[in-house]
């Protein structure tokens, strides 16, 4: 069987169960996320995941250990995904390298040896040694875990309200239509609404699809604790919210700063506002909730106890 890495890379199915000792290492990522299909592997789309897998069994492919990638196969696990057009700058991924291969080199070459494979929109950062398992872990294995060990999660959005937007963020920031009018007082006393624990189910999406997942023993809820919102001018005419949670349901903090947007726009009233969130649940087609645009989203930092 060839070694060669395919520049078409599918994930094989026995990462799960390697054959050979492996090492657990953590990463943060950054990423401009206009030209991928958001973080989790798709079959035909350029998605992160994708791509970052693709740089880690390279490295292996490439390196004296090059044998070893005929009983494994790398895959990244990281902390929560992002849609479509989203962005990161501190997203957290963790992955299994093969102990023998990670030995023969500095982490300082290995991080800097997965860079040189990556594409431009994508950085790997602050490469280490997980974490040693803690008690009650929550990841099947005990192992550190990327998604289950993290403690809180920074979003931020950013807009513009300039009559002239600026060409250098439109790919990061999104311009509000011109001669649409945002009462910004407005807007910021509303964000409060949102923190504490909620039932978000009317800023979710595909609730029935993770409903489904439930049924097969995964638990789903559709409550989260948002420990803070705040509407922060960054300079004239243009603004960012950053929200503080636990963890976000599919679309969730778009929809909330579309809400937000309703309200300071006139389109919505407040207390319509107020009863999307906690509420019964909005009929098929019938939510007044619509997502902001993607490419205002960052996911800023994912916050850990030991990492």
């Amino acid at each position: 069987m060839s070694t060669s890495l395919s520049t078409d890379y599918t994930p094989r199915p026995w990462w799960k169960h390697p054959t050979v000792p492996m090492t657990r290492f953590v990463a943060r990522l950054a990423y401009e996320g206009t030209h991928f299909n958001g973080w989790q592997y798709q079959v035909k789309s350029r998605t992160v995941q994708l791509e970052v897998e693709r740089s880690l069994n390279a490295s292996l492919a490439t390196s004296p250990a090059s044998s070893l990638l005929d009983k494994v196969c790398i895959r990244a696990v990281a902390a929560g995904r992002t849609d479509a057009g989203v962005h990161a700058r501190g997203q957290v991924i963790h992955f299994d390298y093969p102990t023998v291969a990670v030995t023969e080199q500095n982490l300082g070459e290995f991080e800097a040896g997965l860079n040189a494979r990556l594409p431009p929109d994508i950085r790997v950062w602050n490469i280490s040694h997980a974490p040693p398992p803690r008690e009650n872990n929550l990841a099947a294995q005990g192992d550190w875990h990327a998604m289950y060990n993290s403690c809180g999660k920074l979003y931020t959005y950013r807009f513009s309200t300039r009559s002239v937007a600026d060409p250098f963020q439109r790919r990061t920031r999104v311009t509000v239509p011109r001669g649409e009018e945002l009462d910004l007082d407005k807007l910021a006393k509303m964000a409060s609404i949102f923190e504490g624990t909620h039932d978000y189910q009317n800023f979710a999406n595909r609730l029935l699809h993770k409903r489904r997942m439930s049924k097969k023993g995964e638990e789903f809820t559709t409550k989260r604790y948002v420990a803070s919102v705040q509407l922060v001018k960054e300079r004239e005419g243009e603004y960012r919210l950053d929200v503080r949670l636990d963890g976000a349901l599919q679309r969730m903090v778009r929809n909330m700063m579309g809400g937000l947007w309703s309200v300071a726009r006139g389109d919505m009233e407040a207390d319509e506002l107020r009863r999307a969130l906690d509420g019964p649940l909005y009929p098929p087609g019938r939510s007044p909730i619509r997502a902001a645009p993607a490419h205002g989203l960052t996911c800023e930092w994912v916050y850990y106890d030991d990492y």
